[in-house]
């Protein structure tokens, strides 16, 4: 599967924000890319599964990220702007296709 092709293809524009440093140097890292979102199904929201009604899996091509120097990889508590609603990242899984980063499978809620 070529995943950025189809992101391409079938994703939608999101913004990834991490606010980083304390006080009054704290910075926000931006940056837009292209991700493919869908929200689980009710037969994916089971317990002990952590996932919640409303819940999306987001999928994200590492080469945006990269290319923008963005303090790779996703981690909880990152936002994601998506269909102008904020999302909070809550979970991410580092998806490799042998040694190299193919791309992050994250749970976003909100």
């Amino acid at each position: 599967m070529n995943t950025r092709g189809a992101i391409d293809r079938l994703g939608q524009v999101a913004q990834l924000r991490r606010l980083t440093g304390i006080g009054a140097n704290q910075v926000w890292h931006e940056v837009t890319l292209r991700v493919f979102a869908r929200q689980f199904r009710a037969q994916e929201i089971v317990p002990g599964s952590g996932l919640q009604q409303g819940d999306r899996q987001v999928i994200a091509h590492v080469a945006e990220i990269e290319a923008a120097q963005w303090p790779a990889p996703p981690r909880r508590d990152d936002k994601l702007m998506l269909e102008g609603r904020l999302l909070n990242v809550q979970s991410v899984e580092t998806v490799r296709v042998g040694e190299a980063v193919e791309r992050y499978n994250m749970v976003c809620r909100g």
